[in-house]
């Protein structure tokens, strides 16, 4: 996805992800250790994401969805106490204090699982690469979330699998057009930054798990392929 170098204001996205990453990093090991240090640095990490895009609010459901698959601790619920209020604070310097700009003209109202359905696709075979896309249904958009939906089942007994199975479409949420939002194409590449890395973490799993050796091999074609 070229995006973030052919236009430079789309470099948000990356940054909010590269920030978002570590808040995860960070995030897990509060969950396992319980240590006010770590959740002090999460919250700081998340800040800084918040602060690069507002998409980053999907951070949070990424880490209370962790929470749930990893225990559920009560002792861990001040941490998500804390992200809530954040994200909350950050909502209302945003969308409340900050004028907004002017509406774009094009609003896109779609099918939201024809579009985590786009995103899923696009994951494993990322074609084409270009600034704009349509948005059309199809036997792929069945097919995409018939494996997802596998995946997901398939790893209901293994929490990180779960968790890692779950990214993806957690990490799309501002994006699946629950909301209407303008944009030059219903779809965009530069979404799939947060998506993708939940994605490889998936695929490293089942490929430390001893299987998906073939699978992954066949990704990196089908992405050396699509480039």
């Amino acid at each position: 996805a070229t995006e973030a170098v052919n236009i430079s204001v789309f470099k948000g996205h990356l940054i909010a992800a590269a920030f978002g990453l570590a808040f995860i990093g960070v995030w897990l090991d509060y969950i396992e250790l319980g240590s006010g240090r770590d959740l002090a640095v999460a919250a700081g990490l998340y800040v800084l994401a918040l602060l690069s895009k507002e998409t980053a609010l999907a951070f949070a459901g990424l880490a209370g969805v962790a929470w749930a698959c990893f225990g559920r601790r009560r002792d861990r619920l001040i941490g998500l106490g804390l992200l809530t209020g954040e994200s909350l604070v950050y909502l209302a310097f945003r969308f409340l204090w900050l004028r907004q700009p002017p509406p774009l003209p094009g609003f896109f109202h779609h099918s939201t699982l024809l579009s985590l359905a786009w995103y899923l696709r696009a994951l494993a075979w990322p074609w084409p690469l270009c600034l704009e896309h349509t948005l059309t249904g199809g036997s792929w958009a069945v097919a995409a979330l018939g494996a997802w939906l596998l995946a997901v089942w398939t790893s209901r007994r293994r929490p990180v699998r779960l968790w890692l199975a779950l990214w993806p479409a957690i990490a799309m949420l501002p994006f699946l057009h629950l909301v209407a939002f303008a944009n030059h194409s219903a779809v965009a590449d530069r979404y799939l930054y947060l998506p993708v890395a939940g994605f490889s973490l998936f695929l490293a799993d089942l490929v430390g798990a001893g299987y998906g050796v073939w699978a992954l091999a066949g990704l990196v074609l089908a992405w050396f392929a699509s480039a």
